[in-house]
């Protein structure tokens, strides 16, 4: 599960907060809800679920007008994918129902149709207090305030979740929420994943970061691939490629409180026409998560990381013979020299560090 502003941030991409929410026999409404508008929903309400004044209306009498809906809702599911851990290319999303909620509303424990991978719920721009949101997975329970405290007056929220866990809403306080709800979708032949599945993936991972001293908790891997400052600038693990993305989420989901950057990086392997190899590597950039730049405040990164080791294949570089490198940097970008000169081959990369935070002053020591 999963939830987030959906502000442009790097969490997620904008939803518009001028909806253009237009409900049959109501008309346009506004955002936040006014009150004769309330009145006028809950007199069209065809069902109701949950404790006290909780009213739903069919997906058919709800329309978003704003034409940049769609393709921002595109966006936001393709986030939801990676943060769910499944394959963007086979998830989508469709409209189930709107659903209002007054003071003293909550919708009660409940599951979803286990014919659909999960549920999404937009929160749309609206004034309230309390109304948490709590997802239960397994012996695991996840607590969503989606902006109880203002923020949800002029932006949207969203929540996502498997089938296999159930959630709740605690009642509001003040104030009332609009929320829609969207049956996630997974067009895969061999059917789709569970919060099961995927928590049994990361254990694994989680479990081994865990156990790790504290002068070895951290992972490099590398992407074989050169990011450019402009991919990377303001947009973060956004600018990275989708197999990339996934393993940035992976690592996230894996390290809850792990600090995740993106260090692209430049290695000078040299090969003396007299006998013998060296290396020479550098830093060129260190961006955080969400693209901001760190490069000076992560030095100590250059001493702490190996960046020339290149004992075998699992290392940063690796050698198959003394005049090639092989490719945990990818491909070589240029070469120079020739007979009776030294041969350059110069390789640039960019690597996932993914780091545990509590113990930085022992992985500063390393250097």
């Amino acid at each position: 599960c999963y939830a987030g502003i959906a502000d442009g941030s790097t969490t997620s991409p904008a939803l518009p907060s001028t909806v253009g929410l237009r409900i049959s026999g109501v008309g346009n409404v506004p955002l936040p809800i006014l009150g004769h508008q309330a009145n006028k929903i809950k007199s069209m309400s065809t069902t109701t679920n949950g404790g006290g004044p909780v009213f739903e209306i069919e997906a058919d009498e709800i329309k978003i007008q704003n034409p940049q809906w769609e393709a921002s809702l595109e966006k936001l599911v393709e986030t939801v994918a990676y943060k769910l851990g499944v394959l963007p290319s086979y998830l989508s999303a469709e409209l189930d129902k709107l659903v209002y909620v007054e003071k003293g509303g909550q919708i009660e424990r409940d599951s979803d149709n286990e014919d659909v991978l999960g549920s999404l719920f937009i929160q749309l721009p609206s004034k309230f207090k309390g109304g948490e949101m709590t997802v239960y997975n397994a012996n695991s329970s996840f607590k969503f305030p989606l902006g109880a405290r203002g923020h949800a007056t002029y932006s949207c929220f969203f929540a996502c979740h498997f089938s296999d866990c159930e959630y709740a809403f605690a009642s509001l306080s003040s104030g009332s929420r609009v929320l829609l709800r969207y049956s996630l979708l997974y067009n895969e032949a061999g059917g789709f994943p569970t919060a099961s599945q995927i928590n049994e993936s990361v254990s694994t991972l989680k479990w081994s970061l865990s156990g790790l001293p504290p002068v070895d908790r951290m992972i490099v891997y590398p992407l074989k691939k050169e990011y450019r400052v402009h991919d990377l600038l303001n947009t973060g693990i956004n600018g990275l490629s989708r197999v990339h993305r996934k393993k940035a989420e992976a690592l996230k989901a894996a390290g809850r409180d792990w600090e995740l950057l993106i260090v692209t990086a430049k290695m000078v392997h040299t090969h003396h026409y007299r006998g013998g190899c060296s290396d020479d590597s550098s830093i060129i950039d260190i961006f955080d998560e969400a693209g901001i730049c760190v490069s000076n405040e992560m030095q100590w990164l250059k001493d702490a990381v190996d960046f020339e080791s290149f004992v075998n294949e699992g290392m940063m570089l690796g050698v198959d013979n003394e005049y090639e490198c092989i490719s945990n940097w990818g491909t070589c970008t240029s070469c120079t020299g020739g007979y009776y000169e030294d041969t350059k081959k110069t390789y640039m990369a960019t690597f996932l560090v993914s780091y545990d935070p509590s113990f930085d002053t022992e992985l500063k020591c390393l250097g």
